[in-house]
Formats: structure tokens, C-alpha cells, sequence
């Protein structure tokens, strides 16, 4: 019996030592910071006055409703956004669009786009914790016009990778919060978001607007499409399209129906 609770004695202590240092181990990997965020923060805080940012935030918001007066008229649209731009209407437009993620914790979002993807990230700050969250994303069409695959990979908070599955909830309700409907694509490679954006809305002068091309670049995100009668016969994908997996279109959905593409359209995105 004693030898039973020697061993019973060091196999617990075995436990706490090892549970203690991997908790030391999480907390460590928790407090990195990924590279791209170091850098964006550092230069927003060396060379980025308060009034340049507002001006960035500016122009962010000067190309949107440019890409707005574009796409009510009839034929081809583009606009581009920058890193720069993207990042100082984070900062300006955040407390202001959004103050229940400040209230939770959430701020200095950052993002660095780069070849086919985006890197975002922001620092998550409260009484239990105090990290940098970050993902990657990547952006494609779909076999719908005007539903976009938005993939979410590496989750992290400082170098501890997380799994999605404990945020996917969490995310459908935020954006329910937007009034943005998000559905979701399980593949084998991780989630993908399903984003339908409105293609025909009683207040559009020009209806259907058709998204043709989204491109991550390096340091932009470019998009481009068609609006007009002729958008829908014209249809033709630029990027890469995502195969829907786990998804199914339900062709009784009225919202669908206005998304799901002709035959002739369907032969053009194959």
C-alpha cells in the first residue's frame, strides 16, 4: 500500500509540474506578437499623427462612396483600398461603429495584406488575459454571383494556435449584430465564410451589381465588377471560384434566387 502511495504521490506531482509548466508555456506563447502587427503598430506610432490617419480614414471612406456612385452606373466598376487606408478607418471608424469590442476588450486592429491573402490581428486586453489575437484570410467568389468564400485560417493568440470551432457561433451572432448573414462551409482545410452581397435592392438605380474580381495584392485589395441588365448574361469570374462542400443553395430562398446563377452563367464559371 505504501509503495502504491509513493507512486499515486508522484504521479500527481509528475501532473502539477507538468501542467504548471505547460500553463508557463501558454501563458509565454500567448504574450508574442506576430511580426506584421509589431511592424503596423510601430509605424503608426512613429510616423502616423493622428491627422494623417483621420485623412487615410478619409479617403477610405472618399473611394467607398466612389465605388458607390460607380456601381449605379451601368458597365464595369473597380476600386482599390490600400493597407494604409484600411488601417486608419479601423482606427477611426472602431469606437465609433463598434464600442461593445472595445467594451470587451478588443482594440488596435491591424491588418497587412499581402500576395492572396490578408493578415489581421488586434490586441485583446482584459482582467483574465492580455494578447494578440490574430488570423489569416483569404478571399474567392463562389458558384453564386455575389457570395463571396471568406476562408479564415491560423488562429492564434500570440503564437498558441486556437481552433475555430469555439467561434464560429460567435462570429454568426456579431455579424447578426451588422445585420450581415453569414453562413458556413465546412472543408476539410478549416471554415469558410459564405458572405452574400446584395446584388438587387429596391434603393439600387442600376439593378443587378455583380462582384467579378476580388484581388488581395500586395498592400491593396482591388475590386471590380459589372452592374446593368447585361451583368447577368455577361457574368465572368476573374479570380478563383470556391467549390461549395458542406454548403447546399436552397433555390426556394427568394434572397438566393437573386444570387444563383443562369445556365449560361454556370457553363461560363465551370
Amino acid at each position: 500500500m505504501r509503495k502504491w502511495f509513493r507512486r499515486f504521490a508522484a504521479a500527481c506531482v509528475i501532473i502539477a509540474v507538468l501542467a504548471g509548466a505547460w500553463a508557463w508555456w501558454a501563458i509565454r506563447q500567448t504574450q508574442q506578437v506576430p511580426e506584421f502587427y509589431r511592424l503596423a503598430t510601430q509605424r503608426s506610432d512613429e510616423s502616423v499623427a493622428a491627422q494623417d490617419r483621420v485623412q487615410a480614414a478619409r479617403r477610405m471612406n472618399q473611394n467607398v462612396q466612389r465605388l458607390q456612385d460607380a456601381a449605379q452606373q451601368p458597365g464595369a466598376w473597380h476600386a482599390t483600398f490600400s493597407n494604409e487606408e484600411i488601417n486608419a478607418w479601423l482606427a477611426e471608424e472602431l469606437p465609433k461603429s463598434f464600442p461593445h469590442w472595445l467594451q470587451r476588450g478588443l482594440s488596435e486592429p491591424r491588418v497587412a495584406i499581402e500576395d492572396g491573402r490578408m493578415l489581421a490581428a488586434a490586441r485583446l486586453k482584459n482582467r483574465r488575459i492580455d494578447t494578440v489575437v490574430s488570423c489569416q484570410v483569404s478571399v474567392e467568389l463562389t458558384e453564386q454571383p455575389n457570395m463571396l468564400a471568406i476562408r479564415l485560417e491560423d488562429l492564434r493568440a500570440g503564437a498558441l494556435s486556437i481552433p475555430w470551432g469555439h467561434f464560429l457561433d460567435r462570429i454568426s451572432r456579431e455579424a447578426a449584430v451588422g445585420d450581415i448573414d453569414i453562413q458556413w462551409d465546412m472543408t476539410e482545410t478549416g471554415p469558410v465564410a459564405l458572405l452574400a452581397i446584395p446584388g438587387e435592392h429596391p434603393e439600387f438605380a442600376i439593378r443587378p451589381v455583380l462582384v467579378e474580381s476580388i484581388q488581395l495584392g500586395q498592400g491593396q485589395i482591388s475590386l471590380a465588377g459589372r452592374s446593368g441588365e447585361s451583368a447577368k448574361t455577361d457574368y465572368r469570374p476573374k479570380t478563383s471560384i470556391h467549390r461549395f462542400v458542406s454548403y447546399q443553395p436552397d433555390p426556394n430562398s427568394r434572397r438566393q434566387a437573386l444570387l444563383i446563377p443562369s445556365e449560361k452563367s454556370k457553363s461560363q464559371i465551370r
